[in-house]
């Protein structure tokens, strides 16, 4: 089996759309959601739709992480809260020196910020990754804005900037934007302004 270059936990809209993205830019992907209540079929569904792509489906955890190239680049795309905590540590058992968690959610940044220092003592990098652009950017190309451990944030960056929107230009709306809880701070700021402006 090939090993994938880019892994991601949470095939609901927000992560389907994100992989058939991923797809779309020729990343070679495994994907992996819990069999769980109205889940049983989620991984097998989207397998059977991209049966033509370079994506393999998993439902155990270690199965998932196997698949994937070294150091591992895995997104994580869950409710906001003690769901992301949990994945977190159903992953820490497996994980290796330089692997690379991103969190794709609405975390708090004082929670990406808490999860980056528990991951550091253990030489694992931790992302908190904003996406705007709701579903259907998530699809075609969002806004990316991701903070978090500096140390091996290029190869991150490489993988999204084929997934964000591009400018006029034709450049990637994907930025670093700085250490830990920046990217989801920045994505804060971002959603309360476009409240205000809706007001």
């Amino acid at each position: 089996m090939d090993e994938k270059s880019f892994g991601i936990i949470g095939l609901g809209v927000m992560g389907k759309n994100l992989a058939l993205n991923a797809l779309d830019a020729d990343i070679s992907l495994a994907v992996y959601n819990r069999i769980a209540e109205s889940e049983t079929v989620v991984v097998s569904n989207f397998i059977q739709e991209n049966a033509s792509k370079d994506v393999i489906g998993c439902t155990e955890l270690n199965d998932f992480l196997n698949a994937l190239e070294t150091p591992r680049k895995i997104l994580i795309m869950v409710k906001s809260g003690e769901a992301v905590d949990h994945v977190i540590g159903q992953l820490m058992p497996f994980l290796s020196e330089n692997d690379a968690i991103i969190d794709g959610g609405n975390s708090h940044f004082k929670d990406t910020q808490r999860r980056q220092k528990s991951l550091k003592n253990i030489g694992v990098n931790f992302y908190g990754l904003g996406v705007s652009g709701g579903e259907t950017g998530a699809r075609k190309g969002p806004s990316l804005m991701l903070g978090g451990t500096k140390e091996g944030h290029r190869e991150v960056i490489h993988i999204l900037e084929r997934m964000a929107a591009k400018d006029l230009h034709g450049e990637p709306c994907c930025s670093y934007l700085g250490p830990e809880g920046a990217g989801h701070f920045v994505k804060m700021v971002h959603n309360l302004s476009l409240i205000h402006i809706s007001e």
